[in-house]
């Protein structure tokens, strides 16, 4: 399709803009009548849980190796006895209050206690970001999809 046609450039904006919102419109139509995973799948993102897990550990890894500046003592304590996995496992404190128990430093120490050694001894946030990319996290997913 060649512009030269239009000599108004207002004229343009408002015929790109039409055919925008007409595209999204279709689009967005047949996306709502698509059940959810397809339609994930179709736009190439993942579930909002899984992407909150995600966001969740690479704060856990910043505050772990101090790249941001929250206090390591204000949320962890490093596990003392280290049996399987990491050397970097967190203690798990059991929570008796229910606000407590969904608050960020519980819900992932479990999540980051299962990590595999190479992962959670990254040498860099990239790599971790990447690594955390391939892991199967469908145990941790609340909802059956």
């Amino acid at each position: 399709m060649s512009f030269n046609n239009y000599n108004n450039s207002a004229t343009l904006e408002l015929k790109q803009k039409m055919n925008k919102t007409l595209i999204y419109t279709v689009s967005h139509k047949k996306l709502r009548s698509l059940p959810y995973n397809e339609r994930l799948s179709l736009l190439g993102i993942d579930r909002l849980e899984l992407r909150r897990i995600r966001v969740d550990l690479v704060m856990c890894y910043k505050i772990i190796y101090g790249l941001v500046d929250i206090p390591f003592d204000a949320f962890f304590k490093f596990s003392t006895s280290s049996t399987r996995g990491h050397p970097l496992k967190l203690y798990y404190s059991d929570s008796r209050v229910n606000a407590r128990a969904h608050s960020f430093p519980v819900r992932i120490v479990t999540l980051w206690n299962r990590l595999p050694a190479a992962t959670g001894l990254s040498g860099t946030l990239q790599s971790f970001k990447k690594s955390i990319e391939d892991i199967n996290f469908n145990y941790a997913l609340l909802g059956k999809y």
